[in-house]
């Protein structure tokens, strides 16, 4: 009986597809849907992604935790030895640990989609690009994360990949890539008018000052904040970080782990070659360039609620400062935490602070985390809903492929799925709702055409293309339909704004602390485990939405919920101040 033989495409490049024999997609990804007319037609299957499995999900992420773990020490040892440093592994876990964790929870991916491909199939055939590995090296936190949303990328990854499937004949082909640099972005008359009083103010900042930088605060309360603290008000913003090429001299090293299975192996041999310029060629140049910060020489404690994930400059100065005695306090800066099963992001942060402050969630386990309050929210006037004419769905655009481990992980990556729900949830409406809805979409559709797709199902629904605030929207709607686990409906309880909420439990476990929060939810009309019920509680509720929404019922366990996910103190300002001189 003869094989069968399909040829594996692993992105949406068309310069590897291959359009005269059966081929196999190995993800939905690589089916943009302005293409449709073009892979509509070929003899095609798509690969399921290995990670609908949510109890595989959850044992790949307790697994790379912990290869995590061994692969920072040992990292931690090499880059001390190549830049002749002592550093301790707290200061390296805050500079590289966003970077490794999200690069090995990126490689397992696209390993396991490999190898799932190679057990479906008998025989398979690719076509790969010749790409030099310097040309694909990150130069620092942000241009990693943007580098690994781009098809080129991600295809230099999958063939480095199928080098260790030598029963895959793959073809090569040159062909010239994109420049994958971020080009620098043009000053705003804002951030010069900002940088020009900086110039003046920065001879204020004293040595000890307390730096606080992405706070999520409103900056009313940033400056209320620093007033207590007997500090001028500064509303630090960082420098772009020092550029540096990639030296493949300076990359010979080898990093070895013994019993290291064949994927571990191949993720050793990945990470001198993918680490990213800043932290290797550049590393020098970015001590240079924190030490020549206008930013407090010796801060009494340094708080921040999203800066040391993207901004590396940052992360280098939060990592020097933390490891010479300045405490860290990290702030929670959106939706998830604490609501869901698992997230490495939260973890991480809690790893690295001396104290975390939550928007109202605590851990009987960590002393560590501190509820205080919801910082991010949405000051909206709230008046009666009947009034307005709005039933604002907000949708939400995954990216093509995964980046970072959650238990929300597969409702972003089933991009498509999720889509499908919410046309599905409009097409249950009644008439008089459906022609109220406004769907909201991310600016960025990261290919999926989420646009064209309602537009043809639905051609007279409004659509805001992301290019309107939540500020704007809100006011405006008489009930807002939040369609994944996020920080937006935490901003809609917060202000009292009546919301309906859906997405499949199973794409988007809870923690178990969490469980009951979301059943109440659930017995009173909010949240919804299907589109179909939550498009039947609206059309329900549609000409009385303040008579179900300030009901008794709904306004008690809203309120149970509010206080544990997203509280809102009466003084902000006084209590983070009280949790940072706690610590300074």
């Amino acid at each position: 009986m003869a094989k069968e033989i399909r040829h594996l495409i692993t992105t949406e490049d068309e310069r590897t597809w291959k359009f005269d024999r059966p081929v196999l997609f190995i993800g939905e990804w690589c089916r943009l849907y302005d293409k449709r007319a073009i892979w509509g037609e070929m003899d095609a299957e798509v690969l399921q992604h290995h990670w609908i499995d949510e109890d595989k999900l959850y044992s790949d992420y307790l697994y790379l935790d912990g290869l995590y773990e061994q692969l920072l020490i040992l990292l931690a040892e090499k880059l001390n030895e190549v830049h002749c440093v002592n550093k301790k592994i707290r200061y390296w876990r805050i500079l590289i640990g966003p970077w490794l964790a999200t690069f090995i929870q990126i490689l397992l991916d696209r390993w396991s989609s490999v190898e799932n491909a190679v057990s479906r199939f008998d025989a398979l055939t690719s076509t790969v690009i010749e790409i030099e590995d310097d040309s694909m090296v990150p130069t620092d936190m942000l241009h990693f994360m943007k580098i690994t949303e781009g098809s080129e990328w991600n295809h230099y990854i999958y063939s480095c990949i199928l080098e260790q499937y030598p029963h895959i004949l793959c073809s090569k082909k040159l062909l010239s890539l994109s420049n994958n640099k971020i080009a620098s972005k043009k000053l705003s008359i804002k951030r010069k008018a900002f940088n020009f009083v900086s110039k003046f103010t920065n001879r204020l900042v004293k040595d000890n000052d307390a730096f606080l930088i992405s706070t999520y605060l409103p900056i009313f309360d940033e400056v209320k904040l620093s007033l207590r603290l007997g500090q001028f008000p500064h509303m630090w913003t960082s420098a772009n970080p020092v550029r540096a090429e990639a030296n493949s001299n300076q990359r010979e090293w080898i990093l070895s782990m013994q019993g290291s299975s064949k994927f571990e192996e191949f993720a050793l041999a990945m990470l001198p070659k993918q680490i990213p310029t800043i932290f290797l060629e550049g590393y020098k140049q970015l001590r240079e360039q924190v030490d020549q910060l206008p930013w407090p020489k010796r801060p009494k404690v340094i708080f921040t609620s999203n800066a040391l994930w993207y901004d590396t400059v940052t992360m280098a100065y939060a990592a020097d400062k933390v490891i010479n005695g300045t405490p860290l306090v990290y702030g929670q800066h959106g939706g998830v935490y604490g609501i869901a099963k698992f997230s490495w992001a939260e973890k991480h942060e809690v790893t690295i602070s001396d104290l975390y402050l939550t928007w109202g969630w605590s851990s009987l386990s960590c002393q560590k985390i501190r509820a205080i309050g919801m910082f991010k929210r949405q000051k909206i006037r709230v008046c009666s809903s009947n009034t307005k004419k709005t039933l604002l769905l907000v949708s939400l655009t995954g990216p093509k492929q995964t980046y970072r481990l959650w238990s929300d992980a597969m409702l972003m990556l089933m991009s498509q799925t999720f889509i499908n729900n919410c046309l599905t949830f409009a097409s249950n409406l009644v008439e008089v709702t459906q022609s109220s809805l406004l769907v909201r979409l991310h600016e960025r559709d990261n290919g999926w055409g989420q646009a064209d797709q309602w537009r043809n199902q639905f051609p007279d629904i409004g659509l805001d293309l992301g290019l309107s605030t939540m500020k704007d929207l809100l006011p405006q709607a008489r009930l807002v339909v939040c369609t994944y686990n996020s920080t937006g409906y935490l901003e809609t309880f917060a202000a009292n704004i009546p919301t309906v909420l859906f997405w499949d439990p199973k794409l988007s476990t809870l923690q178990p602390s969490a469980i009951p929060f979301f059943a109440d939810l659930k017995s009173v009309g909010i949240f919804h485990e299907t589109p179909e019920s939550a498009a039947r509680h609206v059309n329900k509720v549609w000409d009385d939405v303040d008579g179900w929404w300030l009901s008794i019922p709904v306004q008690e366990v809203l309120k149970r919920f509010t206080v544990q996910y997203c509280n809102v103190p009466k003084n902000m300002p006084n209590s983070i101040q009280n949790a940072l001189c706690e610590r300074a």
